[in-house]
């Protein structure tokens, strides 16, 4: 038997909470839980949400189309009382991984960064303002550390349904849109501070901070 097909037959006859079909494996936070598909054994997270907040915690997915940055939500079950929404995995937090590795190449810190950014102006285009913005924001896809997704929208301002991009064209200029430079300028400084090394040249780091 494969492994992978020796997991599946493991959750199946596993006595531990389900909800559909997903296992619920252990607690990792305030309403946030390890889960597993049993029809897959693909790893996912669960988050726990009471009906009357469901909607409103979640309303930044449903306003912002998928990204490859951004997670996403892959399927929700509802319970009794509360909505079980699940997520994919990830594998681990940037800020984190910093704190392990201490110090990464330029090129790697600016692919991340760019990837960073890209959530975040999509996020933007269609409305979305995100409050608190920190390295451990964002999560790694893959177990290779390659590539970044913003962790959660929800505790993100939705300024309405009309994509800001298309409401700059008319108006020229936005509060919205200046708020969202200073604070992508503050995610660099902290950024680049973090991950360029100390021997990297003055004019490499400006340049990427000006990119």
């Amino acid at each position: 038997m494969g492994h992978a097909k020796y997991v599946v037959e493991t959750f199946k006859n596993t006595k531990l909470p389900c909800m559909g079909k997903y296992v619920l494996l252990d607690c990792l936070g305030n309403n946030i839980l390890r889960a597993a598909n049993m029809d897959t054994g693909k790893k996912l997270i669960c988050k726990v949400f009471y009906f009357a907040r469901y909607w409103e915690s979640l309303a930044a997915y449903f306003q912002v189309p998928a990204h490859r940055n951004l997670s996403q939500i892959i399927d929700t079950v509802h319970g009794d009382t509360m909505v079980y929404v699940f997520f994919e995995h990830n594998y681990g937090d940037l800020h984190s991984c910093l704190r392990s590795v201490k110090k990464i190449r330029e090129d790697e810190a600016a692919r991340l960064f760019h990837q960073m950014v890209s959530a975040v102006v999509h996020c933007h285009d269609y409305g979305v303002v995100l409050k608190d913005l920190k390295l451990k924001s964002f999560v790694f896809k893959d177990e290779d550390r390659s590539y970044l997704k913003l962790d959660t929208l929800e505790d993100a301002y939705l300024m309405g349904n009309v994509p800001i991009k298309a409401s700059q064209k008319i108006q020229g200029h936005q509060s919205c849109n200046l708020r969202g430079k200073v604070d992508l300028g503050e995610r660099r400084i902290t950024f680049y501070g973090n991950v360029i090394p100390p021997e990297a040249s003055f004019g490499k780091a400006w340049f990427l901070l000006r990119s």
